[in-house]
């Protein structure tokens, strides 16, 4: 079997310390419930370092969306604050890029629609000012980008209609244009909230498509090339009857993080990675 080899090297000397950060295992439970309640919170991003964790949390009528970090010290996490330049309206999924230095995130402050954002890590260890990724935005709303460590961007585009229009993945690299997934992964079904792995080599998304287990699942997709194999469902107990959303990966490949929609409220989550994700 093949093993996807994450780009950890320069992390080692926090390796323990993202060890032993999340208490879980096997079997999915809620991340930091000291500091996160159930309800209108989704999303986890965790740095590389493993020392910030970053998610969204909204009102209840979802006109304003938040980013938030929580900081571990070495011996525990630090009640989450809104990022300094979270001023929204609606910003939102936070992503780390896997060296560290830029955070990629989507907001409507510009235009009213939602476009992919980029800030830089300052010497300071905080971000700068952030600007715009022009060469992904369009008068669509672009939504979830990440990026793999040689820069390729995953993310979802949906028009400006009314209702709940299916986003269309796509992938973009420096100095192209963004190009639509293929057919395997955007086949007609609602596909949406793209996670690239650090290196590249697999694709987990969320979909309702058939063979799942209700609603919106996790799929995994491998890379053979420069093509993407057919999807996999992460099975129970990652999935379930509710819907699974919003997926992000340490930069070790260590946590899976999700959220879990349950009789109306969000419930981040956190598990050890499923084997599925070490190969196809």
């Amino acid at each position: 079997m093949r093993r996807i080899v994450f780009l950890c090297a320069s992390l080692c000397a926090c390796a323990s310390a993202r060890r032993g950060a999340f208490d879980a295992g096997e079997v999915p439970v809620p991340l930091l419930p000291q500091w996160i309640a159930a309800g209108s919170t989704f999303g986890g991003a965790l740095s590389p370092d493993g020392r910030e964790l970053y998610f969204d949390t909204m009102t209840a009528d979802r006109k304003t969306m938040t980013m938030l970090v929580s900081r571990f010290d070495g011996s525990g996490w630090g009640a989450p604050a809104p990022l300094a330049f979270s001023t929204g309206p609606r910003d939102i999924d936070p992503f780390v890029t896997p060296d560290g230095q830029h955070l990629l995130f989507e907001s409507d402050r510009a235009r009213g629609n939602f476009d992919v954002w980029i800030a830089d890590r300052s010497k300071g260890g905080g971000w700068a000012t952030p600007r715009p990724v022009e060469a992904v935005n369009t008068d669509d709303n672009e939504v979830f980008a990440t990026q793999s460590a040689a820069g390729e961007m995953v993310f979802g585009r949906a028009a400006q209609t009314t209702g709940r229009p299916r986003p269309v993945l796509y992938s973009f690299r420096p100095g192209g244009a963004p190009r639509p997934l293929p057919a395997s992964i955007n086949d007609g079904n609602t596909s949406s909230n793209p996670l690239i792995a650090p290196d590249g080599s697999f694709l987990v998304f969320v979909s309702d498509r058939p063979g799942g287990q209700g609603d919106t699942d996790l799929w995994v997709s491998f890379r053979d090339g420069e093509q993407w194999r057919e999807p996999r469902n992460l099975g129970v107990p990652i999935n379930t009857a509710d819907g699974e959303f919003a997926p992000g990966i340490s930069a070790d490949g260590a946590w899976l993080f999700f959220t879990r929609r349950h009789e109306g409220r969000n419930v981040v989550q956190v598990v050890r990675t499923p084997g599925m994700l070490r190969g196809p």
